[in-house]
């Protein structure tokens, strides 16, 4: 009688650790879970490391006139493929007309732009330009440059791609443009490539 009673206790203690123990796995299990869940949360992403910097410098003529053209971009970076920016774009003209003085010209506008990744090197891109120019697109002459014209303005949108390799954040390659309607073709230009430095394609 008396063993009857331990065995039945024992058996019972042995149900009442196992149920204790498995209780207190699934709290231990669901308290882990919440603690990864939130340490998620407060891990954000730095907003510094979500943005991205162009550099460019190219479409140069080294005739007469003498020109190049550059742009400075900041874009955001909504996603990891797709980044959203602004940026200056500007055009330097130097004339040399023999007996007189040479004459020069800095034309200047600003952008805006998506830009999304395919893959690690390979990006397509779009703008939508403010321009004003000195001369129109490429009819540089002695008349616009001595300020005789009026200064040329249009709001015009471009498309086009980059290549662009390196290691870590920055990467170095090719980017070329194409100026959509006679707004863009007679203000800057209907074909734009330039050198690109770009920070956190």
């Amino acid at each position: 009688m008396q063993s009857k009673t331990i065995i039945t206790l024992l058996i019972g203690l042995f149900f009442f650790t196992t149920i204790t123990e498995s209780f207190s796995q699934r709290r231990s299990s669901r308290d882990r879970a919440t603690r990864d869940r939130d340490r998620e949360q407060v891990e954000t992403v730095p907003f510094t490391d979500k943005l991205a910097f162009d550099i460019l410098i190219g479409n140069p003529s080294f005739g007469n006139p003498f020109q190049f053209s550059g742009k400075l971009g900041v874009g955001y970076k909504i996603t990891d493929k797709f980044t959203v920016g602004l940026g200056t774009k500007y055009r330097y003209v130097l004339l040399n007309e023999p007996g007189t003085n040479d004459l020069s010209a800095l034309d200047y506008g600003f952008f805006v732009y998506p830009r999304y990744a395919l893959g690690e090197q390979f990006y397509i891109k779009g703008e939508y330009n403010y321009f004003s120019a000195r001369c129109p697109g490429d009819a540089i002459s002695f008349a616009c440059l001595s300020g005789n014209l009026e200064r040329q303005t249009a709001a015009f949108p471009m498309l086009g791609a980059g290549f662009a390799q390196g290691y870590g954040k920055w990467k170095f390659g090719i980017e070329v443009m194409l100026g959509i309607g006679n707004q863009a073709r007679d203000t800057y230009s209907f074909l734009e490539y330039m050198i690109s430095f770009i920070h956190n394609l």
